[in-house]
């Protein structure tokens, strides 16, 4: 479990950003930003390693990916927007591209906080899942058969578990 002195508490809008080598002019990296809700109680620098290993994992190159942290209205609205459902979601995944892998990674810390408490598991555990699950989606994951979703939630399992092992 993450302790207080763990945990990186920033502002509204804070990014935390590790750029890899490029001669690209587009930055590279992971970014951890917020819309419209504070930035949630994580070790921003723990959370972008594990990220990077689930990457490495999969054998894909990091172009940028960045994580957005909202609220369950501005997700919905996402969700409407550019996908025509109405339903809240958890995470909404935009790949822009598969190698480098490049996309946006868009998380309800609301959705992410009610659903903690309906399966009565800590909030940072479900939060772990929601942000392996986007990764995974974006190193090809998918999650429509019944199949997808078994493979989904054991590749997802196992980066929680990979993750509490290295704090």
């Amino acid at each position: 479990m993450i302790t207080a002195e763990d945990w990186t508490l920033a502002s509204t809008y804070s990014m935390f950003v590790i750029p890899e080598e490029s001669d690209e002019d587009a930055p590279e990296g992971i970014a951890l930003d917020c819309a419209d809700v504070p930035f949630p109680k994580i070790n921003s620098g723990l959370i972008v390693e594990w990220i990077h290993s689930i990457i490495s994992d999969h054998s894909k190159a990091l172009g940028h990916i960045q994580f957005v942290f909202c609220s369950d209205e501005y997700l919905q609205k996402i969700n409407w927007e550019h996908l025509g459902h109405e339903e809240l979601t958890d995470i909404i995944t935009f790949e822009y591209s598969a190698e480098p892998l490049e996309g946006e990674i868009y998380v309800s810390t609301e959705r992410v906080l009610d659903n903690s408490q309906l399966m009565n598991i800590p909030y940072d555990d479900e939060l772990l899942r929601v942000l392996a699950h986007g990764v995974l989606h974006l190193c090809g994951y998918k999650d429509k058969t019944p199949e997808d979703i078994l493979e989904m939630r054991k590749q997802e399992d196992r980066y929680i578990k990979i993750y509490r092992k290295n704090i």
